[in-house]
Parts: structure tokens; sequence; C-alpha cells
């Protein structure tokens, strides 16, 4: 049986990424964010409207794509956040 070493760079990848303040949560609290703003989109008009709409998508795009890259189907996984 062989053993998997890092190396040193990607060692100090994640030791970097754990000190810079990311937010735990693999995208799950954009999705719960959306939540407020989805609210708001039913009482806008016009370019508002589509900027919430912006918005919305903009924020299950990194969830999608973490889901994606796992093999999975990005949108199913975004709604059983929901």
């Amino acid at each position: 049986m062989s053993t998997i070493s890092a190396s040193p760079s990607s060692a100090a990848s994640v030791a970097a990424s754990k000190s810079s303040c990311g937010c735990a949560g693999g995208g799950s609290a954009y999705i719960h964010a959306a939540k407020a703003i989805q609210g708001l989109v039913d009482s806008l008009d016009g370019d508002e409207k589509t900027g919430a709409r912006v918005i919305l998508k903009a924020l299950e795009a990194p969830l999608y794509f973490i889901a994606d890259n796992a093999g999975l189907e990005g949108s199913v996984i975004i709604n059983k956040v929901k």
C-alpha cells in the first residue's frame, strides 16, 4: 500500500486558505442569503428586478460549480439546499 504525500506548495495553499477568513459552508451560505433577496424580487420593477435576478444567479454559482466538480448535478444540489 502506497502513501500519498502532499507537496509543500499544496500544504502551504491549504494553510493559507484556512487563515484567509474564508466562509465555511461550501456555497450553501450564499443560497441561504439569497432567500432574503428572493423576497424582494416580487416588489421590484424593471431594471431593479433584473438586477436582483442576476444577483440571485450569482449567489447560486459557487455551490453549482462545487457540486459539478464533485460529479453531481449542480441544480439538483441547489434545490436540496434551498
